[in-house]
């Protein structure tokens, strides 16, 4: 995992960020009755910085890398998030992420492409 709320799977009113062994990105998340999941190709190389965002603007989502977007489509269901007593970065119970995270950003509102840019 990369980040997320997570205090047990998605679809428990959730979400996280996370790469998978292919190198693609996976959005999940669940508002505790349904889940949904947005998984781009492979993407993320090793041995260099990347940035990635993800912005939710229920209906619509958008999967950034490097300041591109590289994925958008509707969402299934809202993100609801929990009071974040368990956000947890880079580790979960399903393992950790291999790498370094420099900085982790929450907005309370959808932030703008131009704003990811800068």
């Amino acid at each position: 995992m990369i980040f997320g709320d997570a205090a047990g799977l998605a679809v428990n009113r959730n979400y996280n960020l996370r790469l998978d062994r292919g190198g693609a990105l996976r959005f999940e998340y669940g508002n505790g009755d349904a889940y949904g999941a947005v998984i781009s190709e492979p993407v993320l190389e090793t041995g260099q910085w990347q940035h990635v965002a993800v912005v939710c603007e229920y209906p619509r989502f958008y999967l950034y890398l490097d300041g591109e977007c590289i994925q958008s489509g509707r969402m299934s269901l809202p993100v609801t998030p929990t009071d974040g007593a368990s956000r947890r970065i880079g580790g979960w119970f399903a393992g950790f992420f291999k790498g370094d995270i420099d900085e982790i950003r929450l907005y309370n509102r959808a932030i703008s492409e131009r704003e990811i840019l800068a």
